[in-house]
């Protein structure tokens, strides 16, 4: 009798993105010290599933909706301490095209934000912006500004980002207080926006990390696991995501035709 054929286990899928050496594995987890409790991978999924399914698509157009419940944490956290900075007289000076940030932080996403990342470009992303992405890694691969390389998703002449509804937990926490500039060195209140953040994620019920090790745990087949090391199985690094593969990643479809054409 012939065997079977076991169906391979994807744990992230990247398409044409496999294998780039900007995906880099992270440290195993350390070895959970004895006596630490473990907990159930699938009862821990299911007490998600009623956050889940409550998830506004409009503001999360996510497959992975479990990832977007992970993101709802992170933007009530960054809204909290938002709220907090006003009352100090300290508002929050980050607003639509303004992009420094995007040329001088070294952004990364975890394999399950970078694999939803994927799935919105080649679904959900419209095709003027697509296009545009396309444009800018294929005429200037090498483009910087004031010495600084741009995130690859990053809609270099409006300053507005490409992939913003599915933006990584990183993207997510960088507030400021005073509007940053690339060409100018001071203190854009980074620092005290940081601590009001990090303190608003501590009053979040449930950890956005937790949630995605255990996701990542449940595709790698485990029943049960330790909550003592919750670390990402890999991180991507945008800005060494290679120009050709990014440039395969934003081409049209043959049957999409470039926006505006005649």
């Amino acid at each position: 009798m012939p065997k079977k054929k076991q169906k391979k286990r994807f744990l992230y899928r990247f398409g044409i993105i496999e294998g780039s050496e900007a995906v880099q594995p992270q440290p195993s987890p350390s070895e959970a010290p004895a006596g630490t409790q473990r907990i159930s991978v699938q009862k821990f999924l299911n007490g998600l599933q009623h956050t889940m399914k409550d998830l506004p698509a409009s503001t999360f157009p996510y497959r992975n909706r479990l990832l977007g419940a992970a993101h709802t944490t992170y933007s009530l956290a960054a809204n909290m301490a938002a709220d907090t900075l006003e009352n100090q007289q300290t508002p929050i000076a980050c607003g639509v095209g303004c992009d420094a940030c995007c040329y001088y932080t070294d952004m990364d996403a975890v394999g399950l934000e970078f694999e939803e990342i994927i799935h919105y470009i080649l679904n959900e992303m419209p095709l003027e912006t697509r296009y545009t992405l396309w444009q800018q890694v294929s005429q200037e691969p090498n483009f910087t500004k004031h010495g600084h390389r741009p995130c690859p998703f990053l809609l270099r002449d409006s300053g507005n980002c490409g992939i913003y509804p599915v933006r990584p937990m990183g993207c997510r926490a960088l507030l400021a207080t005073k509007r940053c500039q690339l060409d100018v060195e001071e203190d854009t209140g980074l620092q005290e926006t940081v601590r009001h953040f990090a303190e608003a994620l501590k009053q979040q019920p449930i950890s956005a990390g937790v949630m995605l090790f255990v996701q990542e745990q449940q595709r790698k087949g485990k029943g049960h696991v330790h909550l003592h090391d919750p670390q990402p199985g890999l991180l991507v690094k945008f800005k060494q995501l290679e120009p050709d593969r990014l440039e395969r990643l934003f081409f049209l479809p043959e049957d999409e035709p470039p926006p505006n054409a005649t």
